[in-house]
């Protein structure tokens, strides 16, 4: 497949699958990218000398890198899988493991920053750098993406309902009135 065919399949996905694949991407990108800072002192000839530390998600706590880049493929694969015309995967619908990956996702960076902060608590020269937040804000993106993917594909699950049985002997013809979404809640 070339790159102009890939591209045309973009275009031609919904805003929430797109804003799913922005989130993905960016997520992707951001494990890789500073989460983490801390200075350690070196005695060297009697003097001392700081030597600042940066680490990316898979640095000092390499589970969260794992599990936010692990959370990102998934929810590549519920989008990839989507655009090439499968409703599930694993019999869990497309939309409903984006939202489930990208929550969970947010889920794990929420618990790491409450383990990041605890280490910082003890060494004064600890703090987080930008990756870290632009991996949070990344899966945030991702997961309400996932949530509006979601409802828009139940509401065109609820269109698809209200559309009249086709049978081969009334074909061409219109039906006498045209349905709902009341419709739909007065049959149950």
């Amino acid at each position: 497949m070339n790159f102009s065919a890939i591209f045309r399949s973009f275009l031609r996905i919904s805003a929430p699958e797109k804003t799913v694949f922005l989130g993905a991407v960016l997520a992707a990108v951001a494990t890789i990218l500073p989460w983490f800072e801390r200075a350690n002192f070196v005695e060297k000839n009697g003097t001392f000398s700081e030597i600042l530390t940066v680490g990316g998600g898979f640095s000092f706590f390499p589970i969260f890198g794992f599990l936010a880049l692990f959370f990102a493929i998934f929810e590549f694969i519920f989008l990839a899988r989507n655009i090439a015309g499968f409703s599930k995967t694993l019999g869990v619908k497309n939309a409903v493991g984006a939202v489930f990956s990208a929550g969970e996702a947010v889920f794990a960076i929420f618990i790491a920053f409450f383990v990041f902060a605890t280490a910082m608590k003890n060494d004064a020269t600890a703090a987080f750098r930008f990756g870290f937040f632009v991996e949070f804000l990344a899966q945030f993106f991702a997961f309400f993406g996932a949530v509006f993917w979601y409802r828009a594909d139940r509401e065109r699950e609820k269109m698809a309902a209200l559309r009249p049985p086709v049978s081969p002997g009334h074909l061409g013809r219109v039906p006498e009135k045209q349905l709902s979404l009341s419709d739909l809640n007065d049959r149950k």
